[in-house]
């Protein structure tokens, strides 16, 4: 996905540079406000996305909580321990190299 949106920045780049060479041409900036869109869009879809893990955790840790005593339970209850004590252990591409 990173090379595609890449070649997408590529393609906008030429784009940009063909039309600044026309006889009313200026500089649009269109890579410019691509790089500020594609960085803005990926921050909002990880941060919607460390709520939705950090919500459907504390939503099974509820339910699970309200269930009687047996072995599921335990299992369940320490899985989910483990996944909240893991967060912090999952790599999310930033995208430090699109718009470069």
């Amino acid at each position: 996905m990173i090379e595609i949106l890449q070649g997408f920045r590529e393609e906008l780049a030429l784009a940009n540079d063909e039309f600044a060479k026309s006889p009313q041409g200026y500089e649009t900036f269109i890579v410019n406000f691509w790089d500020h869109w594609i960085q803005s869009h990926f921050a909002r879809m990880i941060a919607q996305s460390e709520d939705f893990v950090q919500t459907n955790l504390d939503a099974l840790g509820v339910f699970w909580l309200s269930q009687p005593n047996d072995v599921i339970k335990a299992g369940v209850l320490t899985n989910v321990a483990m996944l909240r004590s893991r967060l912090n252990d999952v790599k999310i591409n930033r995208l430090s190299d699109l718009g470069s």
